[in-house]
């Protein structure tokens, strides 16, 4: 059957995916392009082959030929990796994109990643990765299991994990695993186990479940192999048009001066790798100073190799590595510090004197991060090398009988607070014992005064792994009245502010044309609503109902303006727009008046910076457009003086900072893996995922090794973040 109809992705789908439960054959038929298909759905807008031809600087039957003409391993790789569009490849090729961007050279990573990753060779080593992880796993439960003294309990699990570890191969491994059982630990014998041995147990009986799960989807590692080689043909694709989009990204930046930070860097290596060049500018420096070393990356590190002449002073501590987001990689810092600790290549100086804390606190730090931060669950080892020690003996004779100083929990019982979270219970509890100690009139150490005085709200501050619980804060101290200051960044797809520009660019364009259908109807809907205008809804009702919109005083305000767009650029149809609307004095209806206006001129800064990439309004709404449907974050901070209020901020913005009385909240919330859900994965390590040819009975070896190295690197960095959380307590 041929078929041809009007609608698309699902219902084609539909159709389709129904015939073939019905036993027919079905040969899907759709054009290629075609020209007089308009940009609106409706029979508005411009032509969208004419558009494209403009972009392009081609003929409209240059572009269809370029997509009629398409080399058929294009279309084998949409059929084979698609299921109803492009969206996981177009994806894909931009996170290739940013992987190669961390590289020092791109091209020549997407260029001989094919010939390095996907071969016989290279997948029979990355095979023996996952079998070698398999074995280590079993022999760590083994240790954990011999930690149990319950003789029975004990005897019963060595006894299944003998059996599998003793397997000589991979495929009889699994074989065995699916048929075994972890035993049960019976009812009413808790007691006869430790709180550490009932851990142990339970940190066994997971790796061993998750084998078993694993089991169940896992094939031989003959089919393992050939899947994950029957990736080339469609990686050649990926990577080719990776190459094309990079090619057309490199060219935009150069023809518009725009650049990322990592851009420039790279740009500076390619100067510093011309030998008259490096020797020239190398002479300028008669010492180089480093400070927060444990941050640098790969690239800052190569320019620094290039810029060195045994003249480099780094200063850093590698348990402040907190920045893997910006691709710090604190592992450059660590293999430094142990060979110069052997006088290799350089000389180390240990600076382990704490002035910021107290003696109680550094005796409590020592002795959880001695626990937490060695070599088996970290690159770091706290103890001796990192372990910081006491200095500040202004603190001996100062001291408040009623503070006890030192590490301490508040604990609660969650059945004592009913139909409270756990987020609300904990700011609760914050508060509740931040007005205790500031009607007790409890008192600090001022080192300024060098003397003790009354404890205020600034010297309280509380700090979260995120700011998603910041609003439920916010509402508890204002019920307890307490100020409080929430130090955050705002996303601009999540403000009011820029939802209204980009809704009045989109008016304004709409009137421009004379298109009042209902994306016009929508955004003008938003903007007579929104704090601007602040019509009611009876008002907008009647409006929208009996299309009055060009009568309302809204309407013939921004006609006015639009009159004018074609004179204008972006910042003066911003300015334009902010002044005919009293767009400033409006913002204290919102609330929160310095970060909104802040939120305003970065706007503005933003429509003035892109004034030369976008040509007319219709290219600076996409853009808007992008930020939302990619949820792209851009962020603005605002830097504000902070009066008697507790402090609300997050670990990265804490750092550097210190505080009498400190809280810890929201610690029990799971890592964020949202990154680890992409079917699509590469990775210099781990290989080549392509989602679309494994499925839950078929997963890739690829991914399962990138995905658990991804969790253990975020765990180690998450007990970074709370050691420097936890050092800004003086």
């Amino acid at each position: 059957f041929i078929i041809y109809f009007l609608f698309t992705y699902i219902f084609e789908d539909l159709i389709a995916n129904t015939l073939r439960l019905a036993g027919y054959k079905v040969k899907h038929v759709m054009n290629v392009t075609d020209v007089g298909h308009l940009t609106s759905d409706g029979d508005e807008g411009e032509d969208k082959m004419l558009k494209a031809a403009e972009r392009e600087k081609k003929s409209v039957m240059e572009i269809a030929k370029h997509y009629e003409d398409m080399d058929t391993s294009f279309i084998e790789t949409c059929l084979g990796l698609s299921i109803k569009n492009d969206e996981d490849i177009r994806k894909f090729v931009i996170n290739i994109l940013r992987v190669a961007s961390l590289k020092e050279n791109p091209d020549k990573f997407i260029d001989e990643y094919v010939d390095k990753h996907i071969n016989s060779e290279f997948i029979d080593d990355l095979f023996n990765k996952f079998y070698s992880k398999i074995k280590q796993d079993i022999s760590f439960s083994y240790e954990l299991a011999d930690s149990i003294s319950y003789q029975k309990d004990h005897d019963a699990i060595i006894n299944v994990l003998s059996k599998v570890n003793d397997t000589s191969d991979f495929d009889t491994f699994i074989k065995i695993i699916k048929d075994l059982k972890f035993p049960s630990k019976g009812k009413n014998t808790s007691s006869l186990y430790t709180d550490l041995e009932l851990s142990n147990r339970d940190r066994c009986k997971k790796i061993f479940a998750n084998y078993k799960e694993l089991a169940s989807t896992l094939k031989t590692e003959k089919i393992i192999k050939s899947t994950y080689l029957a990736q080339l043909k469609f990686a050649k694709v990926i990577l080719s048009l990776t190459k094309e989009v990079k090619y057309a990204l490199d060219t935009f930046k150069k023809e518009n001066g725009l650049y990322r930070f990592e851009d420039i860097a790279k740009l500076a290596i390619e100067l510093m790798e011309i030998e008259e060049v490096c020797l020239d500018v190398k002479k300028n420096f008669k010492y180089i100073m480093i400070d927060e070393y444990q941050d640098t990356s790969d690239i800052q590190e190569k320019m620094i190799s290039l810029l060195e002449n045994n003249n480099v002073f780094m200063v850093g501590d590698v348990k402040q590595s907190i920045y893997r987001f910006r691709h710090a990689n604190c592992q450059i810092f660590e293999d430094k510090y142990q060979s110069f600790k052997k006088e290799i290549g350089g000389h180390k100086i240990d600076m382990t004197q704490n002035f910021r804390s107290r003696k109680e606190f550094m005796e409590d730090l020592n002795k959880m991060f001695t626990l937490l931060m060695n070599k088996t669950n970290n690159p770091i080892s706290y103890f001796p090398d990192h372990m910081s020690n006491y200095g500040n003996i202004a603190y001996d004779d100062n001291k408040d009988e009623n503070l006890s100083y030192g590490i301490s929990s508040i604990r609660y019982d969650k059945t004592f607070f009913e139909n409270m979270k756990t987020p609300e219970i904990e700011a609760s509890l914050i508060a509740n014992d931040i007005i205790r100690k500031y009607n007790a009139k409890v008192k600090v150490y001022d080192k300024e005064l060098k003397a003790m005085r009354q404890v205020s709200f600034k010297d309280f501050a509380i700090i979260c792994d995120r700011g998603s619980k910041f609003d439920i804060f916010k509402r508890v101290f204002t019920k307890y009245k307490i100020p409080l200051y929430i130090q955050k960044d705002t996303t601009i797809e999540n403000s009011d502010v820029a939802m209204v520009v980009k809704n009045l660019f989109i008016v304004l364009l709409k009137i421009k044309n004379k298109q009042y259908d209902d994306i016009f109807l929508h955004s003008y809907c938003s903007i007579i609503r929104s704090f601007v205008f602040r019509y009611d809804d009876k008002r907008i009702y009647n409006i929208i109902k009996n299309k009055q919109y060009e009568s309302d005083d809204a309407f013939i305000i921004l006609k006015d303006i639009s009159a004018c767009v074609d004179e204008l650029n972006l910042k003066e149809i911003m300015d334009l727009l902010i002044n005919k609307l009293d767009i400033e004095n409006s913002l204290i209806t919102l609330g929160d008046i310095n970060e909104n206006q802040y939120i305003l001129d970065y706007l503005r800064s933003l429509a003035d910076t892109f004034d030369g990439l976008y040509k007319d309004i219709d290219e600076f709404v996409a853009f808007f457009d992008d930020v939302y449907k990619e949820k792209i974050n851009i962020k603005a901070s605002s830097i504000q003086d902070i009066d008697d209020s507790v402090l609300l901020t997050n670990i990265h913005k804490s750092k550097g900072r210190e505080f009498p009385l400190v809280y810890y909240a929201n610690l029990a919330s799971n890592f964020n893996s949202a990154g680890l859900k992409s079917d699509y994965v590469i990775d210099d390590t781990y290989g080549l995922t392509l989602g679309g040819l494994y499925n839950d009975e078929n997963i890739s070896i690829s991914k399962y090794l990138y995905k658990q190295n991804e969790i253990k690197e975020d765990r180690e960095e998450k007990l970074r973040l709370l050691y420097v959380a936890l050092t800004r307590a003086k």
